[in-house]
């Protein structure tokens, strides 16, 4: 089964409830914007992987965290169908809420990879989602790289209710970047509560 596949499959299963009316209805590896983190890792390793060198630091209040298996994980979690997963947290919070997931997959092929990708994904979310949600697209340059040679692609579903958010992105990175970084391009599937996706849309 190759990994376009197995993303299908993976919308298919963001669904909870017959009509989901807001991301809390929405699952990312068993995962949902909203509950605690405490509820699929222990406190021990949370706290660890808050300390490691892995850990993203948003200019706030925010911090984005890391699960899934091999080298450097401390938040092991057994995926199928991403390379990694991330997770935003706020800092100082003992209750470890989950503010947003995202799943990275990488271009194994090459960009268009990435972009033929999200193309599709984003096709079978319009027919999944419906009239429930606002399209919008956005392209930006990558606010951390200074060179301003990477750029992110976006296709955002924003619900009517609320300003909570699923974006299909496209990561493309320059060679620069990477090689000075060790991040590479990629797809990415994300899911952002109204709060985080209002600090985005402030600080960027």
């Amino acid at each position: 089964m190759n990994r376009l596949l197995l993303i299908l499959i993976l919308i298919l299963s963001f669904q909870t409830q017959a009509n989901a009316d807001n991301i809390s209805d929405f699952e990312l590896e068993g995962m949902s914007v909203g509950e605690s983190l405490l509820d699929h890792f222990s406190e021990k390793n949370i706290i660890k992987e808050l300390n490691s060198k892995y850990v993203y630091k948003y200019k706030s209040k925010f911090v984005r965290v890391g699960a899934g298996v091999g080298d450097g994980f401390i938040l092991i979690k057994d995926i199928d169908q991403y390379d990694d997963i991330g997770i935003t947290l706020k800092l100082n919070d003992k209750k470890y809420i989950i503010y947003s997931l995202s799943g990275r997959i990488f271009c194994d092929e090459g960009i268009n990879d990435c972009f033929d990708s999200q193309k599709k994904i984003s096709k079978d979310l319009k027919n999944f989602l419906g009239n429930s949600v606002k399209f919008e697209t956005w392209e930006r340059v990558n606010p951390d790289d200074n060179t301003k040679k990477s750029k992110i692609f976006g296709n955002d579903f924003i619900f009517d209710k609320s300003n909570e958010v699923i974006t299909v992105g496209v990561y493309n990175y320059s060679k620069s970047y990477s090689k000075k970084t060790g991040f590479y391009s990629h797809t990415s599937i994300a899911i952002y509560s109204e709060e985080f996706n209002n600090f985005l849309n402030n600080e960027y």
